[in-house]
């Protein structure tokens, strides 16, 4: 099976492999680039082959069929990637988040007169969790014979976090220089500290926008398409029951009545792909005012979407019943 996988990975480009095994290696995974995506086209290939089923049953023309099968593949694609990153991602801050403690254990074990490496190895807990095992690794690479500098640089290969490379760079130029290293991490987990008590401080203040869009996408859009739909069918039975009884007539006390080339089943059908493109503009937007970064749209959007939908129904429902 690994075979067939590798030679579906051949017709992926060298700069996308490096992208992926990157990926891989800040997830903490030790998986072939070329399996994870020769996996990847092998799903691809069994999903083309059921929407192509799918689509040539629901869709008109092949030329749409076609359309369609490539968009579901590109999405298949982007969500795979999009799960590496926030794996990754998600190892950086809980690395992040015990990042300081770490550091001030390290200041400690020096004030008490051990070498930069023994202070280290010896700050390594349980209770730090993925940076445990990073610095597990690292004291193994210096143990195999690598310097304790270059192993320690190399963290930064295995995490993405620029906070973590910043401290690694740091780390080994006060070794080098002879640097006070017990005051210079205790500065360092300080600030560090401080850093992420402010963006939790950010975090919070931005709640108020948050819930202000999803109330707006998830309620607000769906409620007033649905009195807008039911509005037109409203005029619509009012002009068809008009004109069933006096045909001839198309002018009286000052309204035309006529035949609407708006329907309300147009109009359904567009807020439905309506309500989706809002939700995706919402959900990169909390994604920037959340996260700082637009690519966790994915998160919010996969709640955004169906959540309107499910109201949208459910409301338009209710104002048949109401109005």
């Amino acid at each position: 099976m690994e075979a067939i996988f590798l030679a579906a990975a051949g017709i992926y480009p060298k700069s996308e492999r490096v992208r992926v095994r990157r990926l891989l290696d800040y997830g903490g995974s030790d998986m072939n680039e070329d399996i994870w995506i020769g996996k990847a086209i092998v799903v691809s290939v069994l999903v083309m082959a059921f929407f192509s089923v799918l689509f040539f049953y629901i869709v008109d023309t092949w030329v749409e069929s076609i359309l369609a099968l490539v968009l579901a593949i590109g999405l298949f694609h982007m969500t795979a990637v999009l799960a590496l990153y926030y794996k990754a991602e998600s190892r950086a801050n809980a690395i992040e988040r015990v990042l300081p403690n770490f550091l001030m254990l390290i200041s400690a074990n020096l004030n008490s007169g051990m070498s930069p490496f023994e202070a280290f190895r010896k700050s390594s807990r349980p209770e730090f969790g993925i940076l445990k095992d990073e610095v597990d690794r690292v004291v193994a690479r210096t143990l195999s014979g690598e310097p304790f500098s270059e192993s320690i640089k190399k963290m930064s290969r295995y995490v993405r976090s620029p906070i973590l490379k910043n401290v690694t760079e740091l780390f080994t130029e006060g070794m080098v220089s002879g640097a006070p290293l017990a005051a210079l991490l205790s500065d360092i987990s300080n600030d560090i500290t401080e850093n992420l008590d402010l963006s939790g401080e950010i975090v919070t203040k931005s709640k108020s926008y948050i819930l202000f869009i999803a109330f707006i996408v998830v309620f607000g859009g769906p409620l007033l398409s649905s009195v807008s739909i039911h509005f037109i069918r409203t005029i619509t039975d009012i002009t068809a029951e008009i004109t069933k009884e006096i045909p001839d007539i198309s002018y009286v006390g000052g309204m035309t009545f006529g035949q609407l080339t708006l329907s309300a089943d147009f109009l359904y059908s567009v807020t439905i792909i309506n309500l989706a493109i809002t939700s995706l503009i919402a959900s990169w937007l909390m994604a920037v005012i959340v996260r700082g970064d637009d690519r966790y749209f994915l998160k919010y959007f996969i709640i955004l979407l169906p959540a309107c939908q499910i109201m949208f129904i459910l409301l338009d429902a209710v104002v048949g019943l109401l109005l």
